[in-house]
């Protein structure tokens, strides 16, 4: 038996084979022929993930309504591919099936909240299971400042550093969800440099964000660029 083919659904698939069977030109086995197989559905186990997003304040974690839940595939390359979405207008449960051995994201997205994730795996199970993940979100806080961790520029300069594009991508989703707010996007820079010339580099840094933004795709109009000179 030889190239074991898989098809998409991943129950079955083909294989190149001289076994019994073949249409005998001299002998029984004298020719190669091309085989289906299919599993036995007793021995594939079978998994999904489900339960619901809440909110993080709310103790008694009652389902939220209308909100979005995604679910991405993390592969070991580090690459996230969006396998399903679902939007959950009661209080519903989200339900996704899922594959063996794979590592899986799942989003919550609501407008006014914070988006979130939670994770689950398939990695080593042998048995059919259904993984239970809850998400909180977070309330989004009108006229309240938000550190954002892990923006990151070139020394002395107002380039935004490869690293940053995580932190910027979910500012991105939050400015998306949320279409009617406006930010400003304050910049700061070290000590080190006169007064003048620090606000000069954090009013680049901040407008360098704003240009990241825009270019996916939120309005000039939402945002403001202002920086702040030294500090933290």
């Amino acid at each position: 038996d030889m190239y074991f083919v898989a098809d998409a659904s991943e129950e079955g698939g083909y294989l190149v084979s001289n076994r019994v069977g073949t249409i005998a030109l001299k002998s029984e086995t004298c020719c190669d022929d091309i085989f289906r197989y299919s599993w036995d559905r007793g021995l594939i186990p079978k998994f999904a993930v489900d339960k619901f997003a809440y909110d993080a304040d709310d103790s008694t974690m009652t389902s939220l309504t209308d909100y979005d839940v995604r679910l991405y595939q993390v592969d070991q390359d580090s690459s996230v591919i969006l396998i399903d979405e679902t939007h959950i207008t009661t209080e519903a449960e989200y339900f996704f099936t899922l594959k063996q051995n794979k590592n899986y994201k799942i989003e919550a997205t609501k407008e006014g909240y914070f988006p979130n994730e939670e994770w689950a795996n398939t990695l080593g199970l042998t048995k059919s299971d259904t993984l239970h993940r809850w998400i909180p979100l977070k309330k989004l806080e009108l006229n309240k400042i938000i550190i954002l961790k892990d923006i990151y520029y070139d020394f002395d300069k107002a380039t935004l550093r490869e690293e940053s594009n995580r932190t910027l991508g979910k500012l991105v989703d939050i400015l998306n969800i949320n279409p009617s707010i406006v930010v400003e996007l304050g910049a700061h820079t070290d000590s080190k440099g006169e007064d003048a010339y620090n606000e000069k580099l954090s009013q680049r840094r901040a407008e360098s964000v704003v240009k990241y933004l825009k270019k996916h795709g939120i309005p000039k109009d939402r945002l403001v660029a202002k920086g702040y000179g030294e500090g933290t």
